[in-house]
């Protein structure tokens, strides 16, 4: 049996050729199309000023300010995703992406520390 191995790309296969059909729909769905819907859905949560989380048992609505920084922690994750699959992609936008990312995270661990801390989870 042949292991793959890690060749000088980060890229885990045995012939070294990455697959640009693959890498462009990441790209593409991961980086602009997900966070899109992210970004309507965290917009719609901060302009209404309502959020609802369905669970295993009971679901969870928020209003006010609980929804407003679910809907700011919910950019977060649109902002780190277009980061991550599509800003890191090109060379010249490396270290943008890398700057979105630290943002995104910082603004997450906010935004739903505080959602955490005001539900009482």
């Amino acid at each position: 049996m042949v292991w793959p191995s890690l060749n000088n790309d980060g890229d885990m296969s045995n012939d070294g050729m990455k697959d640009p059909i693959r890498d462009e729909a990441y790209k593409w769905i991961g980086g602009m199309v997900v966070p899109l819907l992210l970004t309507v859905h965290g917009l719609r949560c901060v302009f209404t000023q309502h959020a609802w989380l369905p669970g295993r048992h009971r679901s969870l609505s928020l209003h006010g300010g609980d929804a407003i920084a679910f809907g700011i922690a919910v950019l977060a994750v649109a902002l780190y995703a277009h980061s991550h699959y599509f800003l890191s992609e090109y060379d010249r936008l490396f270290n943008v992406a890398i700057v979105g990312k630290i943002v995104a995270a910082l603004t997450f661990i906010a935004a739903f520390g505080y959602v955490i801390v005001q539900v009482g989870l």
